[in-house]
Formats: C-alpha cells, sequence, structure tokens
C-alpha cells in the first residue's frame, strides 16, 4: 500500500474526467477505515482555503476515495478539527 503522510499529494479524477493535485493536510486512521482531509489548493469565495475530507479502506494498493455520508463519521471529521483549532488557539 502506498504510504500516505502530511506532505503527500493525492490524485483523483473528478466527475469532469479532469486530474485534480491534493494536497493532505491530515490523515486519521481507525481500524476498518482511515480518513483524508485534503485540499485542491483553491479558495472560496471569501478567501479560504478549499478543504475536503474523504476516507478509503486500508490495505489496497491504489486508494479510492469515498465520500462520507455516515453522520458518525462527519462527527470524528469535526471533533478531530475542532481539536486542532482549540490547541492553536492554546499556543
Amino acid at each position: 500500500m502506498k504510504e500516505l503522510s502530511k506532505n503527500s499529494t493525492i490524485t483523483y479524477v473528478n466527475d469532469k474526467g479532469e486530474k485534480k493535485v491534493c494536497n493532505i493536510l491530515f490523515q486519521i486512521d481507525k481500524k476498518d477505515k482511515n480518513y483524508l482531509i485534503y485540499t485542491d489548493n483553491t479558495t472560496d469565495e471569501n478567501g479560504d482555503l478549499r478543504t475536503f475530507a474523504s476516507y478509503y479502506k486500508p490495505g489496497s494498493e491504489n486508494i479510492e476515495l469515498l465520500s462520507i455520508e455516515d453522520e458518525n463519521d462527519w462527527k470524528l471529521i469535526e471533533k478531530f478539527l475542532s481539536s486542532l483549532v482549540e490547541k492553536s488557539i492554546k499556543e
């Protein structure tokens, strides 16, 4: 399996058939699913960096990004990001 790290990039093909290269910001490893938080380095209308979250099943050679649809998965991502914000405020 390809080793992913915070400084890694991933390439995927979007629904328009375009290849997109994204930088991995964070990886969350769990027993049955691994989550990636990543960016395509574009900004939204407010100038904020666009970020995305997906999950993938560990153990495969080619990583397939899957949509997060489960509310508990989103809560896990939100809790992780909130803890980072709290940590940066304290520093």
